[in-house]
């Protein structure tokens, strides 16, 4: 055997970029593409770059029971006449108001067996313009919630053969209100503008060629070549998908059957299916199918029709495990042009969530997140815990904001991880040694990280993200002013709290405040007699502020003690550019976050407070950072990788990697 020498020793550098076309499980190690990655956990591919993830916020807790298995939501005219529950396996439960931990109990099932919380629903609009939500329980039957009494009641016909308590879905295609029979074959559908008239029955048995029972009908909007109409689409448990068009199922010249398609196995539960934007997605062991590709001819055997082709290996590894369990959703998020593939938990792997971001239909994964059911609501995403009796908002930069932190424990930095594409560094055949790894991020903050070159296919991840420090942020004790502007737009006061931190429960501290335009004054930390939002604790003052005049504020951290501060100012009565709540008396208000508060938290030398992600909000000046914090990596292959373990607290964006290597050695 005979070697042949390669060229000398040489230093060179490389910039490798985010992998903002997301993870790729299909391609070969050696020919990925530079801006697509192996995994990425929690930093998500977007627009510039990656993005960490969203944390979350406990909104509610405290109902009796079994966790809870769906989030209702009902959105009126106005936000006044919204509405939130939860339905567990004793009944639905009123959340609303955040910070609920005692709920109202509104509905109580008459049986709290198998599928008692698992439900479909709708909101209804009648051509009186009453309004309602129709729902179904998987155990329990068709119920009606009617806003003008505000009252749950079982739901009725005026005759037929159909029974409401065996009804375990609802759905509206061209005005009519369809169920579905639990546990058959069976569809009801009621007469136009109705929703307890004379139901009729619809078979869609003699159409499923590999049998199984009706699992779920859906309303797709679509051109099918004549102009825009609503497709009707019913899905067995053994896959078989048919599409129906037309107006009325009684009359055979206008409704009739476009086609019939197998897709394979699918998923447990009644929520594998989701409309959005003309596309009607479906989930099966094949992956996730676009209904338009089927119909325009493409085949649902080819691998390539599915949106999921690119995560097929991960999204099959985890079906095989979890198809029968209850937890699979497709959940669509407009507002983030975001598409969810949520799964069940895993024995002793946790619970893994699939991300498609449609702006450029890169995928990612989430981890960390238990969710039972989510919904949109006031456009934000609501969930609830899959193992405990809570409701979550998904918010801010860190995760576990917990209601009564003292009990639950204080907010977690998320972490995350990404491994690169693998690339040669445009020198085929060379050994390589990365000396020097310069990760860059913009955003508010900077995560704390560890980052090591890997060699040769190695697809293994780091054994663990560091623990959180924070880079960004103030640090009471170290001096500096840190200035913040108000501008009311009408007389009003300004409402400013501080909460304490975790290590402060039991301190009394002053905090300095100086108001431009105002004279000086001083808050007095008291955290065991002040209180304010539910169980949150802390102190609060009200400051005058006239229409067009801005207040400026500045806080000097000098001389402070080591401690957790967080500045939450927010406006009393009227907008004022940060939320607009209510003030009865001297009770402070409820805020109503709007992302625009700054800054993002301000920490200890040997603290890190980040509950302050509860506010959504960036850093004080605005303005963008980028990381320098070189990391060299041991090791030498032939190709290279860059594998990144982190926690952060911020909104923070990875943008790319700037490499040193060395290359040379033998071929």
């Amino acid at each position: 055997m005979s070697y042949k020498r390669g060229g000398g020793q040489r230093s060179r550098s490389a910039t490798l970029p985010a992998p903002m076309q997301g993870v790729n499980a299909i391609s070969p190690l050696a020919n990925m593409p530079p801006d697509e990655c192996i995994f990425a956990t929690n930093i998500l591919p977007e627009d510039f770059g990656c993005e960490v993830r969203d944390g979350y916020v406990e909104w509610a807790n405290g109902w009796t029971g079994g966790p809870a298995r769906t989030v209702i939501t009902f959105e009126g005219n106005t936000n006044a006449e919204n509405r939130l529950w939860v339905a567990n396996d004793e009944g639905i439960w009123e959340v609303t108001v955040k910070g609920t931990t005692a709920p109202t109990q509104v509905l109580t099932w008459p049986s709290s067996a198998n599928n008692a919380g698992i439900c479909s629903y709708v909101n209804y609009t009648n051509d009186g313009l009453d309004r309602f939500v129709l729902l179904c329980d998987g155990e329990n039957g068709y119920y009606v919630w009617e806003q003008d009494t505000n009252l749950w009641t079982q739901g009725s016909f005026s005759g037929g053969a159909a029974d409401v308590t065996l009804l375990d879905f609802v759905m509206i295609w061209k005005e009519r209100v369809w169920f579905i029979q639990r546990d058959s074959t069976l569809a009801w559908y009621l007469p136009v503008a109705q929703f307890s008239g004379v139901p009729e029955q619809f078979n869609f048995g003699s159409q499923f060629r590999f049998g199984g029972k009706l699992v779920s009908l859906h309303n797709w909007t679509l051109d099918g070549g004549a102009g825009l109409d609503d497709y009707l689409v019913a899905l067995s448990s053994a896959g078989d998908v048919i599409i129906f068009q037309g107006t009325d199922p009684t009359d055979v010249t206008t409704f009739g059957l476009v086609g019939s398609w197998y897709v394979g196995e699918v998923p447990a539960g009644n929520r594998i299916a989701s409309e959005f934007s003309g596309e009607l997605y479906i989930l099966s062991v094949q992956g996730l199918l676009p209904m338009s590709q089927v119909l325009n001819g493409a085949g649902s055997e080819n691998p390539s029709t599915y949106v999921t082709n690119k995560i097929a290996p991960y999204l099959r590894a985890v079906m095989d495990d979890t198809l029968t369990d209850f937890g699979w959703q497709i959940h669509i998020h407009p507002k983030q042009s975001l598409l969810f593939i949520n799964s069940p938990p895993r024995f002793a792997r946790g619970q893994l969530a699939f991300t498609l971001y449609f702006g450029t239909l890169a995928w990612g994964t989430t981890r960390g997140l238990t969710k039972s059911h989510t919904a949109n609501w006031n456009g934000e995403i609501y969930w609830t815990d899959i193992t405990r009796n809570k409701v979550f908002i998904q918010q801010g930069n860190v995760d576990e904001v917990y209601l009564d932190p003292a009990v639950d424990g204080p907010p977690e930095a998320i972490e995350w991880n990404l491994l690169s594409a693998y690339s040669s560094l445009d020198a085929p055949a060379m050994f390589k040694r990365v000396q020097y790894i310069r990760p860059m991020f913009v955003g508010s903050g900077t995560p704390s990280y560890e980052v090591r070159a890997q060699y040769d296919f190695d697809v293994s991840e780091l054994p663990g993200a560091p623990a959180f420090t924070g880079s960004s942020s103030a640090v009471w004790s170290d001096g500096g002013v840190y200035t913040h502007s108000l501008l009311a737009d009408a007389a009003d006061d300004v409402y400013m709290s501080f909460t304490d931190g975790s290590d402060q429960l039991g301190a009394s501290t002053v905090i300095d405040i100086t108001l431009t335009g105002h004279p000086s004054f001083s808050l007095t930390w008291n955290p065991t007699t002040e209180r304010y939002e539910g169980n949150s604790t802390g102190v609060y003052a009200f400051i005058n502020a006239t229409l067009g005049v801005a207040v400026g504020l500045s806080i000097d951290p000098a001389g402070l003690p080591n401690g957790a501060y967080n500045f939450v100012p927010a406006a009393v009565g009227v907008y004022v550019g940060f939320t607009v709540p209510t003030v009865a008396d001297t009770t402070p208000p409820t805020f109503v976050d709007n992302g625009v508060l700054s800054p993002s938290f301000i920490e200890g030398t040997d603290f890190s407070n980040l509950s302050q992600g509860l506010w959504n909000i960036s850093d004080w000046d605005g303005g963008i950072q980028a990381t320098v914090s070189p990391s060299g990596g041991s090791g030498l292959g032939r190709w290279c990788a860059v594998n990144i373990s982190g926690r952060s607290a911020d909104s923070v964006t990875l943008v790319g990697f700037d490499i040193v290597f060395d290359s040379g050695g033998m071929m």
